[in-house]
């Protein structure tokens, strides 16, 4: 896009609410196929909120993919780290909200999820921008590949 277009543009663009995506190519999917991804994600966004909400290690990296990589960490060393946390901070609760699902538009089956991620504490609330990274396996199964905050 010039950069006159883009000018037309910028009072409805809102940073760190409207995506912008660059890409050679940009494939659209049907307001069905979109509805029933926004469903599937939707329900596998909040089996890993609710674990991460109850403390439920077992079911919270169930869903980090085998290859997952945070901090140079692999899922192993991530996983005793993650496991530290649960015990050091239990949570009275969390709260997801503003979430944003993009596919990538070079890598097939590869998604960025984006939300304001609160986490109720007895110290008081801790509030984030999270970023979860995700693969689709088998055009069902969602696993995270990465993750950070910020």
């Amino acid at each position: 896009m010039p950069n006159e277009e883009i000018l037309q543009l910028a009072d409805v663009l809102e940073p760190l609410v409207t995506p912008v995506i660059v890409a050679r190519e940009v494939v659209w999917a049907t307001p069905d196929e979109l509805e029933n991804m926004r469903l599937e994600f939707r329900l596998v966004l909040d089996i890993w909120k609710n674990s991460l909400a109850r403390g439920d290690l077992k079911t919270y990296l169930s869903l980090y993919a085998d290859d997952f990589q945070y901090l140079g960490m692999n899922k192993g060393k991530w996983s005793s780290y993650r496991l530290g946390v649960f015990e050091a901070r239990p949570l009275d609760g969390v709260t997801i909200d503003d979430v944003m699902l993009l596919a990538d538009p070079e890598e097939p089956n590869l998604y960025l999820s984006r939300f304001t991620q609160v986490l109720r504490t007895s110290s008081g609330p801790v509030t984030t921008t999270k970023r979860l990274y995700w693969r689709r396996q088998d055009g069902r199964r969602w696993e995270i590949v990465s993750e950070d905050s910020g």
